[in-house]
């Protein structure tokens, strides 16, 4: 009995955590994949052509840039000043991202 006592919070545990807390989203269409890959590809010529302004347009006005080891940027205008600060990639030859040659 003490066997059982013992083991059964341990198992509980286990079993709850093998329940889904919520269903599995629906797969991306293919419709999907299309857009997300035309503004990936736009992101990046944009920026490789240092057209600030139209990979800012990318972004909603009230949309968040999460830029490495900055505070989160907020808007169109706070993203394109980011961007600028850049200084100009020599060398985007070899990324490749999708159908995207740069």
């Amino acid at each position: 009995m003490n066997r059982i006592r013992s083991a059964a919070p341990p198992l509980v545990v286990l079993l709850a955590a093998g329940m889904p807390c919520a269903p599995a989203p629906e797969p991306l269409s293919s419709a999907d994949l299309t857009a997300i890959g035309q503004v990936s590809d736009a992101f990046l010529k944009g920026f490789a052509a240092r057209d600030f302004a139209a990979v800012a347009g990318l972004y909603l006005e009230e949309g968040l840039l999460n830029a490495p080891n900055q505070p989160a940027l907020k808007g169109r205008t706070a993203v394109r000043a980011f961007l600028e600060a850049f200084p100009p990639v020599r060398d985007f030859t070899t990324i490749c991202h999708g159908n995207t040659r740069l």
